[in-house]
């Protein structure tokens, strides 16, 4: 999961760009969103999928919203 314009700003707009795209050629589950948006599809994703065994953070927990 990540927020994309919080990953941006962590890491600069090209190298976001990057990771967000190996992560969606993975093929895994991949959340982007902002705000509670994120947690609501996150929240929605590991409840649909009992596949999912856990959540990775791509930018770490800046991209977490600080309210929900």
């Amino acid at each position: 999961m990540t927020d994309p314009e919080e990953l941006a700003a962590a890491v600069g707009r090209e190298a976001a760009l990057h990771a967000r795209s190996l992560v969606r050629a993975a093929g895994q589950p991949f959340v982007e969103a902002s705000g509670v948006d994120l947690l609501r599809l996150t929240r929605a994703t590991l409840t649909a999928d009992a596949d999912v065994a856990g959540v990775v953070l791509l930018g770490g927990y800046r991209v977490v919203p600080r309210s929900a």
